[in-house]
C-alpha cells in the first residue's frame, strides 16, 4: 500500500513575487489605502509612554557629566539652543546656497517616495526639481542626508559641543589621517578611506 506522500501527486511550488519593480498598481493600492491610526491617539493611549519618557534640560545641564551620570537613557528635549556650542545656517539659507557651497556637480542621494527606490542625482540637478512648482513635478523625491565634511558650507554648521566632546572619531582617530583623507575628499572612487566621511 502507498503511503499518502506517494499516492499524491505534488504541486510545483512557484515562488511568488509579491512586488515587480514595475507593478504601479500595487503602490497606488498601497498609498490610497485609507491610514487607520493616529499618531496623537498612540500618543494618548495608556499603555504607552509611560512615566517621564522625555526629558526637558537647558543648555548648561546637557553636558559630560550628565552623560557619563545617566547614560543618555531617554530623548531630550531643550528649548533654547543658546548655550550649546550648536551653529546653523539662518533661515534665509536657500537649496541654491546649499549647490554653491558644496558644487554643482556633487553626487547626492535621492530616495523616490513611491516606490522607496534610491537613485543618484547632482546637486544641480536637484536644485531644479526643487525650483519646479509642485503641480508640475512628476515624482516626489526625498533627499534624506547630504555630507558636506571639507566643503564651504562645513562653515556654517557646527554639531553641540557636547558632540563633539565625546565623538570618538574626533577623539581616537589619527589626526594624520584625518589630513590624508582632507586630500582625497572628492575622489570618490578611492580604494581606501583613511578617514570617516560622514561627519557633517
Amino acid at each position: 500500500m502507498q503511503s499518502n506522500a506517494q499516492g499524491r501527486r505534488l504541486r510545483k511550488r512557484v515562488k511568488k513575487h509579491y512586488v515587480d519593480d514595475d507593478d504601479d498598481d500595487f503602490f497606488e493600492e498601497v498609498f490610497e489605502r485609507p491610514q487607520r491610526w493616529q499618531i496623537a491617539d498612540k500618543l494618548s493611549a495608556p499603555d504607552n509612554y509611560q512615566g517621564k519618557f522625555v526629558e526637558e534640560l537647558t543648555a548648561n545641564e546637557f553636558n559630560l557629566s550628565y552623560v557619563q551620570r545617566t547614560g543618555f537613557p531617554n530623548p531630550i528635549v531643550i528649548k533654547q539652543h543658546r548655550g550649546l556650542g550648536l551653529r546653523v545656517p539662518t533661515s534665509k539659507f536657500t537649496v541654491h546656497d546649499v549647490r554653491t557651497c558644496v558644487g554643482s556637480q556633487r553626487l547626492i542621494d535621492v530616495v523616490h517616495v513611491d516606490t522607496q527606490q534610491s537613485s543618484q542625482m547632482t546637486m544641480k540637478s536637484w536644485t531644479d526639481y526643487y525650483d519646479q512648482p509642485s503641480e508640475k513635478r512628476t515624482q516626489l523625491l526625498n533627499v534624506i542626508s547630504l555630507e558636506f565634511s571639507h566643503t564651504k558650507l562645513e562653515q556654517y554648521v557646527e554639531s553641540p559641543s557636547i558632540v563633539r566632546e565625546i565623538d570618538w572619531v574626533s577623539n581616537a582617530w589619527p589626526q594624520d589621517w584625518q589630513e590624508i583623507q582632507a586630500e582625497y575628499q572628492h575622489n570618490l572612487k578611492q580604494a581606501h578611506m583613511y578617514y570617516p566621511k560622514t561627519r557633517k
